[in-house]
């Protein structure tokens, strides 16, 4: 999703929701540890999105800021203002499935500010 503002013609995604790869990752391996527990059976699935809103204007200006020899590549397309930045969710029940509070969700910035560092070092070693 970042990686696409990362090209001047590049699009914004049709929602503002999302979820770290990391944070996902996470949540499946706990979820292992609670699968046959009587609080779980019946109702495995539940959906995981970060806590964390993702305003995509906030974003491109954390990567102006962190990264600014990456400012003349930024998405030249006019920011969309969506009426949400972030998905309702039942944390209570991802806590119960899982153990993950709230808290332990990468945030936004840590997600901008750790892909930008990624791609510059990706640029530097190829």
């Amino acid at each position: 999703m970042i990686y696409n503002l990362l090209s001047p013609t590049g699009d914004f995604p049709p929602r503002a929701g999302y979820a770290d790869v990391r944070d996902i990752a996470n949540a499946h391996i706990r979820a292992l540890n609670t699968a046959f527990s009587p609080k779980v059976q019946g109702r495995r699935r539940i959906v995981i999105s970060s806590p964390d809103g993702f305003v995509f204007k906030d974003v491109l200006e954390l990567i102006r800021r962190e990264r600014p020899e990456l400012s003349d590549r930024l998405t030249k397309v006019a920011v969309p203002e969506l009426s949400y930045d972030r998905y309702d969710i039942d944390f209570a029940r991802i806590e119960e499935v899982t153990g993950l509070k709230k808290e332990d969700f990468h945030t936004t910035k840590q997600v901008s500010s750790y892909f930008a560092c990624c791609y510059v070092w990706i640029l530097i070693c190829y």
